[in-house]
């Protein structure tokens, strides 16, 4: 029996918090949308403090691709985006820069060019490309 009513104090304490956390105006649950061209280490560092300070509040990450996620801002899929650019009629901070490098195996032919490397000198080569989430398809080759 005290087992159980212990449980229930907790559950009531637990309650009590959540309620508090509402009055000072949290909500629930956070939904993020983050470019996967984000750091994710870095995106995992901070939402493990947050939840540390927050652990009431429930927190949905989803990673997105160009147009992805604007489009889960535009739609009222995500509170929070974290991508590229500040969709028109939105308000954004700048976060950090991302540098972009070409990268090949050491045999490949692009390693034997002493000269620094142009968009003409990649287009000859395969590609790998990022794949819109979005329903527009705005896709980049890298």
């Amino acid at each position: 029996m005290l087992r159980h009513a212990r449980q229930l104090v907790e559950n009531a304490e637990r309650i009590e918090t959540l309620a508090n956390y509402f009055t000072q105006g949290w909500e629930p649950e956070i939904r993020i949308a983050m470019d996967t061209i984000f750091p994710e280490d870095l995106m995992l560092s901070v939402l493990n403090a947050f939840a540390s300070e927050h652990p009431q509040i429930r927190i949905t990450l989803v990673e997105s691709a160009l147009s992805g996620t604007d489009e889960a801002l535009l739609r009222h899929e995500a509170d929070l985006v974290i991508g590229g650019h500040v969709p028109p009629g939105f308000t954004g901070h700048f976060l950090l820069n991302i540098q972009f490098l070409a990268v090949a195996h050491p045999s490949h032919p692009l390693h034997h060019n002493d000269a620094p490397l142009t968009l003409d000198d990649l287009k000859s080569h395969r590609q790998l490309v990022v794949k819109d989430s979005g329903s527009r398809r705005l896709d980049a080759g890298c």
